[in-house]
């Protein structure tokens, strides 16, 4: 474990990731000894895995990403909390950051996320730059209750700054799992928009087209190759899903 100046709790939201959860929890280990999950029923060894490895496990039903990251901040047992998810890793300069900055309770503190297809490496589209705002004091910050893409409540005294090193991240082991995983974003974000009352429109059908133009061409996707192309066209068909699901939801209503 790192030699660290500062007492920082981790925060993992988990559902059925075994295969994930060993890695995180001991990435996070180098930087704290307070990692706690938050698990929303998972029936296979992802909290047998955690506890083995010294994390402290909760199991609560499941109510949202943003209430599950606040029900596990309110378990840890530092007021500084890092919250990352199981397929996620920090790398070595993440973990020296936390360990030697001078944390400001103003602060709300980021990293880059470098995301991953199997073991590739995605530099370019939609995917980069893709900062995350995860370590912040728990006394001046909660996240908020949407269900999917839930972020921080950001106060406007606090100031956002992004630290060195980068957060690992694994979540899909290859196209078909990116696809199935931006579906169930699609059903979770039409969900949200219809409790909203938000309606999808005309402008909705043409949306998508400019996700990809924008991914492939504009933020520079192609350089990707064909991984590319395949996110680009994965993260467009997943937005015209959302408001066909909405359509759906409005009809059966």
């Amino acid at each position: 474990m790192l030699k660290c100046k500062n007492n920082i709790s981790v925060v993992v939201i988990t559902h059925n990731e075994e295969n994930q959860i060993a890695g995180c929890i001991s990435s996070c280990k180098v930087f704290s000894e307070d990692v706690i999950v938050v698990d929303s029923g998972s029936i296979d060894r992802t909290t047998e895995i955690a506890q083995n490895l010294g994390a402290k496990c909760f199991t609560k039903p499941w109510e949202g990403y943003g209430a599950a990251r606040n029900f596990g901040a309110d378990m840890t047992t530092y007021d500084w909390i890092l919250s990352i998810d199981a397929d996620e890793r920090p790398d070595d300069e993440m973990s020296r950051s936390l360990c030697e900055i001078q944390l400001n309770q103003q602060h709300i503190y980021g990293f880059r996320r470098i995301n991953h297809i199997g073991s590739v490496a995605i530099k370019h589209g939609d995917w980069n730059p893709d900062i995350k705002f995860r370590l912040y004091h728990r006394e001046t910050t909660r996240w908020n209750n949407q269900k999917v893409h839930e972020n921080l409540h950001i106060e406007k005294w606090q100031t956002r700054t992004i630290l060195p090193g980068h957060i690992m991240h694994y979540s899909y082991a290859d196209v078909e799992s990116l696809q199935k995983r931006l579906d169930h974003y699609a059903r979770l974000g039409a969900a949200e928009m219809y409790s909203q009352k938000q309606k999808a429109g005309l402008i909705s059908k043409l949306k998508p087209w400019f996700k990809y133009f924008r991914s492939y061409y504009l933020k520079g996707g192609f350089k990707d190759g064909k991984l590319g192309h395949q996110i680009a066209k994965a993260n467009a068909e997943a937005l015209r899903r959302k408001y066909a699901y909405l359509s759906e939801i409005k009809e059966k209503q």
